[in-house]
């Protein structure tokens, strides 16, 4: 319900079967090899088939004789769903990830924003070393609406973590940086006094327990490592701690996104994911306490786009206090990176 629609993109078979010749290709199946074919996408659609025999209906359809039909891809495309264990999804991502036709990246880019954090960084890492990554590059986002958002995503994993210099450079080219809502605006004018004010770290450190800081990011002994590990931020001066503070979806990585999930029961769980296995996937909820719902559980799912760290939880705090909580903010990071 929540895929896009890829009907032309989803690859006829004559355009993803590989080294296969056309001779080859003309020749009609033998009945046995058609028959497993048969067997093993009736087996990956089989939501009560073991997911051992399910990982090998995968191995299956990529060990076929021709490559892989469009129904195939279609198929492994539609296990990458929360409803699917994860050792399924995986085996789809890797066996698309083995395709070497570049319209596979747009396969792997659908439903970008409602992968699982694994999932997620099995595609991210499918997408940073296909050959070319650049295909993330030069996808017309104007051509392709739909693919706006996961685009942006994609984009900005390569600018971040690709190793060559050059496509980093193409990617950041390509990136905007959102502009901050009104709202956002006015408190980076209400606290940008605190950058230069003198804090006290004592005291910024009841600011980071009393303003819910600490339900999910963790310093020193103080809080819950859930959420961004502030001490990992390249850039730790005041100006930048403030910015991540006031914006926190400015530049969101996508494990930090806010999902919401519907029971079968119609119970709604709403957090960040923090885990998943074959079974269960278990969200944070803002107070940063785990939630574990089960696979087959899972009716319904939908991504807010956003970072679970809501905009305006420094609305209510003096200048002093902001500037007592990056000082704690900047000792707290400074001494988790000393060696």
């Amino acid at each position: 319900m929540h895929q896009v629609q890829i009907c032309c993109m989803l690859l006829l078979a004559s355009a993803i079967a590989g080294d296969h010749g056309s001779a080859e290709r003309s020749s009609p199946e033998s009945a046995a090899a058609s028959q497993e074919m048969a067997g093993a996408r009736a087996t990956l659609s089989n939501s009560q088939a073991g997911i051992r025999e399910r990982v090998a209906a995968v191995e299956a359809l990529g060990g076929g004789p021709n490559g892989l039909a469009d129904e195939d891809v279609r198929l492994l495309h539609d296990q990458m769903t929360f409803q699917t264990p994860l050792a399924v999804q995986l085996a789809a991502v890797n066996l698309l990830d083995r395709i070497p036709d570049p319209r596979i990246t747009l396969v792997l880019l659908s439903d970008w924003t409602l992968l699982g954090p694994k999932v997620h960084r099995r595609v991210a890492a499918a997408l940073l070393w296909r050959a070319p990554c650049e295909d993330v590059l030069h996808v017309d986002t104007v051509a392709r609406p739909e693919l706006a958002a996961a685009l942006a995503w994609a984009r900005r994993d390569v600018q971040m973590r690709h190793p060559a210099p050059e496509i980093r450079r193409q990617a950041e080219k390509l990136l905007r940086t959102p502009e901050a809502p009104p709202a956002v605006r006015d408190m980076l004018d209400k606290f940008r006094a605190a950058i230069t004010l003198q804090g006290d770290a004592t005291r910024g450190r009841q600011v980071f327990v009393e303003a819910t800081c600490a339900n999910c990011h963790k310093l020193g002994e103080t809080g819950r490592h859930v959420g961004p590990d502030l001490a990992r931020l390249a850039d730790r001066s005041r100006r930048n701690l403030l910015q991540e503070t006031l914006d926190p979806n400015r530049i969101l990585d996508h494990q930090y996104l806010e999902y919401s999930f519907v029971s079968a029961q119609g119970h709604v769980l709403t957090g960040m994911l923090v885990d998943e296995d074959d079974h269960t996937v278990t969200l944070a909820d803002t107070k940063g306490d785990p939630h574990v719902i089960a696979r087959h559980d899972i009716d319904d799912w939908q991504s807010s786009g956003h970072s679970q760290m809501p905009e305006g939880l420094a609305i209510n705090l003096t200048l002093p206090q902001m500037a007592d909580l990056l000082a704690f903010m900047v000792e707290g990071t400074d001494s988790q990176t000393t060696p």
